[in-house]
Formats: structure tokens, sequence, C-alpha cells
């Protein structure tokens, strides 16, 4: 788990007040468990100011879910103005509607405030659309699964073992939902190679020198892909 060091909010009625605008603004909250890199998608679906409690939406994709029952523990990080925001929690109680869980948790006693922007990977589906290919030694082309993106970078996944180092740089040619190509360069930042069931290479990679114009239409399309997931959930809050 990343610690986020920033300024550390104890007030409950900043703390309440910061919640409240991450609820109105449908904000996508990235959730982290013990032991676990992996990231899942959350919102906040209400808060009980007077019960001290908040109701979160079912983690995405189903794993992330499963992995919660078990533990009980989670670590949340969302973007509120472009400005981070984390804090931990443990689950209290779970409950179902309309074929869907969410989460009843503590309003935190603490938020951690980034004083920077940070960037904020979001996860990309299968069906989005979005791809990437790779061009390495000399040329050779793989294509690769996008699986999170943000404003400075992806997370992909290639079907076979990749001999990449962290430092690396590798052209690639990203390829947007709308059909916009960027053409670009990553930096390898780190690489983990799975062997089952598949040969693949999971690695992040870092954005150099983009563009100000390929910059702007990325960032439109990581809004898009937060406005498709927003869409997704029930607009009930339970």
């Amino acid at each position: 788990m990343t610690r986020l060091d920033g300024e550390r909010i104890t007030d409950a009625a900043r703390v309440s007040s910061l919640l409240k605008q991450l609820h109105e603004q449908r904000a996508i909250l990235a959730v982290t468990l013990p032991d676990s890199t992996d990231k899942f998608n959350s919102a906040i679906l209400a808060i009980d100011e007077p019960a001290k409690r908040m109701m979160l939406d079912e983690l995405t994709p189903r794993i992330g879910h499963e992995r919660l029952l078990t533990n009980g523990k989670l670590h949340v990080f969302a973007l509120l103005h472009g400005i981070g925001i984390s804090f931990a929690a443990t689950l209290r109680q779970v409950g179902r509607e309309c074929g869907i869980c969410y989460y009843r948790i503590r309003i935190p006693e603490q938020l951690n405030y980034l004083q920077q922007r940070a960037n904020f990977r979001i996860r990309v589906g299968i069906t989005s659309g979005i791809t990437v290919v790779l061009r390495c030694d000399q040329q050779q082309q793989f294509r690769g699964r996008v699986i999170d993106m943000s404003e400075s970078g992806l997370g992909i996944m290639v079907r076979r073992a990749l001999p990449l180092e962290c430092g690396e740089r590798l052209p690639c040619t990203l390829t947007l939902a709308d059909g916009h190509e960027i053409e670009c360069e990553l930096e390898v930042r780190y690489v983990n190679h799975v062997s089952r069931p598949h040969e693949d290479t999971h690695f992040g990679g870092r954005f150099l020198d983009l563009a100000p114009r390929l910059h702007e239409r990325l960032a439109r399309a990581i809004i898009n892909l937060q406005r498709e997931l927003m869409r997704k959930r029930p607009k009930n809050a339970r």
C-alpha cells in the first residue's frame, strides 16, 4: 500500500465537508486492500453525520468485494478538484439492494489531504475500446491491454513474457475509444511477470514529453471513462 504524505485533517467539520463534496461530485474512489497492490473502484452513496457513518458502493471488479469480505480493511483515495484525499476504514456492515452490495463504514476521524495535485489511475474495462501497441527490440511490435490509465501513465498487460527493465523507454501508440491515436513514449516504472495461466507481463509506464494537445485529449478520455463508470452505477442512494 502506498503511503500518501500531506496535511492530516482531524477537524470533524472539515472531514465531513470534504467527504460531502466527494459525494456530491460522485467522485470515483480508488480502493486498495491489505497485502495487495490491486486497485478497485467505488463511490460514496450516502453520509449520515449524526450516526457518524457513510455508505460506499460495491467494489469493482467483483473480486475486490470478495477480498473485502475476507479482511474487512480498506484504504481509499479520491480526487477533489485535482487534489488527492485518502483515508483508512474498517467494514462495519454489508447490505444489498437490487442485487448490488453496499458497505457501511464509520466516517473517518482523519483524512490525509495532499498539498500537490495528483494523478488518479482509473481502471479500463476490456470492452472500453482502448488499446495500445508497443514497439520494443528493433521495432518489433506487441499489442497490449490497457488495465488502468491516468494523465501521467498507463498500466498495461501483454500476453507474453517481455524482458523489460525499469527505466526503459518504449515507443507506443495508444488508441482511445473514439479512435484517436496518441503517439507517445513510455518510461517503464515497474514490471511484474506472471507465468500462470499464461506467460503475461504486467507493467506500468509513465508518459514522456506528451504534447499539450495530446495531454488534453487524454484528459478528456479519462473524464469520459469516469462518466461511463458512474453511469453504470445505481443512481438511488441506498
